[in-house]
């Protein structure tokens, strides 16, 4: 699994490439959704369920979804009934990834921000902006600063991780005051 997506309220979903289909050797991308809280980036998987194709625009001049996502290069979505985790593959972005999903669930857990607080403050350090309601992000077009969000992500997260480089020797409190002062 290479990268998480926005989960729904029945699936966690990752993107995740694909190295075989019934024991025939292939090459892909797919959405992985699967309803367990136990699979991590990077997990190498072996699953049983159905795939599917995204579906099809149904109005005329409608978001085509399966157009973004073959673009994207992921050909269907894959619903998973059983899965075995085989393996463990690491790489500089899957770490990177990995590092962003656990701020973004630490954020998520803070007991001491509101939803809206929590939706903002992933966006503006991590560049998600899944959890700002649609009328904040039509405000935010409509002032046009929606490139602040995305920008202020980018620049915080790669600020944040020369961070963590630099102080790495440092006691974990002191480091944590250090990035979030300096940030």
């Amino acid at each position: 699994l290479k990268s998480k997506l926005k989960s729904t309220t029945t699936y966690n979903r990752y993107i995740g490439d694909v190295n075989t289909i019934n024991d025939e050797s292939t090459r892909g991308k797919v959405v992985v959704q699967i309803k367990s809280d136990s699979i991590r980036l990077g997990d190498v998987i072996m699953v049983k369920g159905k795939l599917k194709a995204f579906s099809s625009v149904k109005n005329i001049g409608q978001f085509n979804y399966s157009k973004y996502m073959q673009s994207q290069g992921i050909e269907g979505q894959f619903f998973v009934q059983d899965y075995t985790i085989v393996g463990k593959q690491n790489s500089f972005i899957l770490v990177i990834n990995s590092w962003r999903a656990k701020l973004l669930e630490s954020i998520q857990n803070n007991s001491e921000l509101s939803t809206y607080s929590k939706g903002f403050v992933s966006a503006l350090l991590l560049g998600d902006r899944g959890g700002i309601d649609e009328l904040t992000q039509n405000a935010f077009k409509e002032l046009g600063v929606m490139h602040v969000l995305a920008i202020s992500g980018l620049h915080i997260g790669i600020i944040y991780m020369f961070m963590l480089v630099v102080l790495e020797r440092a006691p974990k409190r002191i480091r944590t005051i250090a990035i979030v002062l300096f940030l």
